[in-house]
């Protein structure tokens, strides 16, 4: 699973703005976690492109609407309040930093109490436990036990690999399987103590809420990125779908191995090569295998999907890294999933597709 190493969910720190990408400076880029834009996406010819842009789940938003005829400031002001509510909605719901969150609420909960939860919350949850049966357990949100002895919590880095005992202690606690969801009842019940932690999936959770309010907003084009998962709506002013770029691993700056061109689709992407730590000269990625309680050791190095849904391909995305290159292709493919593997090989990197993913990729960037 990709662990989130800054706290999810600082609403006090939240700000918004909108500015036309006129006056964007030059040196502006996405704070995009796996993912970089292409230098064709502020292309524009007619119209007006807006560009509302703040602090969310301990990562940025940055979502562009186009207009036609353009927007008064009242109409700016609240189509950002908009975006921003739809997002906070799931910051206050989801965080496991607040106390006063429903997963942290679930998460103290007593065992065998079923707790009543807000229809967001339960999507989210009913999703991630139907990706983890998919996925045969690569997927799972109850991780957190296991990212605390491994270090990649909120905890002090431990000095030492976590011990047998520690493991099986903590993965007692772990598996979606110890969380009964009633869909009539929007109940969930936990069967163990288990914890939840939605940070693999709510970013894109987030992203299709705003996609939803700008839809009923009547808007025709726009892009919605959270922390590097993306949406794509429409086309640009110039007639063009919106090109993005795909991020070279292990790239000391930010340069894009690959583009795509989506309209209407989500992307995104997870990778194993930002967060990690070493011990005796061996890297351990922060991407754990639930299945093995332990770091994957295999040579993929990120996984980007296109999906209908950013919440599927943002869940989906992190499934894939976990399985690796020759699982997570043949997971792909039986499972029709348009995705892209980059994978580690002795002399560079390897570029893989499955699905239709190579039909909207441009190969010249490779």
């Amino acid at each position: 699973m990709i662990l989130a190493v800054n706290p999810l969910y600082k609403p006090e720190l939240v700000q918004h703005q909108v500015r036309l990408f006129s006056h964007m400076p030059r040196w502006f880029r996405l704070r995009a976690v796996f993912l970089v834009l292409s230098l064709t996406l502020g292309a524009c010819s007619g119209g007006e492109a807006y560009l509302f842009t703040g602090d969310t789940m301990g990562t940025q938003y940055n979502v562009r609407v186009l207009s036609e005829e353009g927007l008064s400031g009242q109409a700016q002001k609240s189509l950002g309040e908009g975006i921003f509510s739809s997002l906070n909605r799931v910051d206050i719901l989801m965080s496991s930093y607040r106390p006063d969150s429903e997963i942290s609420e679930l998460n103290g909960a007593p065992v065998n109490e079923p707790m009543r939860l807000s229809p967001e919350t339960f999507e989210v949850l009913a999703i991630s436990k139907d990706i983890y049966r998919l996925s045969k357990g690569a997927f799972d949100i109850s991780l957190s036990p296991l990212i605390e002895v491994w270090g990649f919590g909120t905890s002090d880095e431990p000095r030492s690999l976590p011990s047998t005992e520690l493991l099986a202690e903590a993965g007692a606690r772990v598996g979606m399987d110890k969380v009964a969801l009633d869909r009539f009842s929007l109940t969930a019940t936990k069967l163990a103590p288990v914890e939840l932690n939605v940070s693999a999936i709510a970013k894109g959770y987030g992203v299709d809420r705003v996609v939803e309010f700008l839809d009923s907003r009547g808007f025709k084009a726009f892009l919605v990125e959270v922390g590097g998962e993306i949406y794509a709506r429409g086309l640009k002013h110039s007639g063009e779908k919106w090109v993005l770029g795909v991020e070279t691993p292990d790239f000391p700056g930010r340069k894009a191995i690959t583009t795509v061109a989506l309209e209407n689709k989500a992307l995104a992407t997870s990778g194993d090569y930002r967060n990690f730590i070493e011990r005796d000269g061996v890297r351990y990625s922060h991407t754990l295998d639930p299945r093995t309680m332990a770091p994957v050791d295999h040579h993929l190095a990120s996984v980007s999907v296109i999906a209908e849904r950013c919440v599927d391909a943002d869940a989906l995305a992190t499934a894939l890294m976990v399985l690796g290159d020759e699982h997570g292709v043949a997971f792909a493919e039986s499972n029709s999933l348009d995705a892209l593997f980059i994978v580690r090989g002795e002399s560079g990197f390897d570029v893989l597709t499955t699905g239709h993913f190579s039909r909207l990729q441009n190969r010249g960037m490779n």
